[in-house]
């Protein structure tokens, strides 16, 4: 059965921004670094957990009980503006992706094509990523742009 799952820092109790949603037999896996899991979703900028209270309450305790509100609110407009930058850098790749036609640009020595490429790669940079898309960016086989044969 999926469930949903939000994390929270083992240290601070501040919930991170990552959702896992899934089976609990592949939780384990997809807790990140640092962190320990707590059913159900929560906004990570208005609600952390009570870290202090939760050891107290002992090894057994579950941690939904120990959520409280919490407003942070220069993560929160942070959090906005990283989002609309996020909005807006995936627009500009998706039209830059639609002109170059991704598939065949790394067939092509077209200096366009590499000028778009380049521009893509700037733009890469303020794209917001989860945890999951991170690691599958890592495992991902990212080749360089191939260079013209004289």
């Amino acid at each position: 059965m999926s469930r949903a799952w939000s994390f929270f820092d083992s240290n601070t109790g501040e919930l991170v921004d990552f959702v896992f949603r899934g089976s609990a037999r592949h939780l384990k896996l997809n807790v990140p670094a640092g962190c320990e899991p707590i059913a159900g979703t929560f906004d990570h900028l208005s609600h952390r957990i009570d870290v202090a209270a939760l050891r107290s309450a002992g090894k057994n305790a579950e941690p939904t009980a120990f959520v409280v509100a919490h407003e942070n609110a220069a993560q929160r407009k942070q959090a906005v503006v990283d989002v609309d930058r996020d909005r807006a850098a995936r627009a500009a790749l998706r039209e830059i992706d639609l002109r170059s036609m991704r598939r065949l640009r790394a067939l092509s020595s077209d200096p366009e094509l590499a000028a778009l490429e380049a521009e893509a790669v700037e733009i890469r940079k303020d794209v917001i990523r989860t945890p999951v898309e991170e690691e599958k960016a890592a495992r991902s086989f990212v080749s360089a742009p191939m260079e013209a044969k004289p």
